[in-house]
């Protein structure tokens, strides 16, 4: 039970940038953003531009955040970082 109950907390917790349509640096540039200004939480990002890839995994390192997943989901990459407040 405990556990469902994280999931359920977890998923209502992930902010979702949907970057697909954009062209680097966009996508690097939002997710910095995004998560420079977040207090705390996980955000999933999705793009198509491999070239932001470890531009974005490096940033949310440097900002002190997790790398949840990293996978890439038929041409669009997909990233959950974790922010701690």
């Amino acid at each position: 039970m405990t556990l469902t109950v994280a999931r359920v907390a977890l998923a209502e917790a992930v902010k979702v940038l949907d970057l697909t349509k954009v062209n680097c640096p966009e996508p690097f540039m939002r997710t910095v953003k995004e998560l420079a200004t977040m207090k705390e939480g996980v955000l999933k990002v999705m793009f198509i531009e491999p070239q932001c890839l470890y531009m974005i995994i490096h940033a949310a390192r440097m900002l002190n955040c997790k790398i949840l997943e990293n996978k890439n989901e038929n041409g669009v990459f997909v990233l959950t970082i974790q922010k701690k407040g």
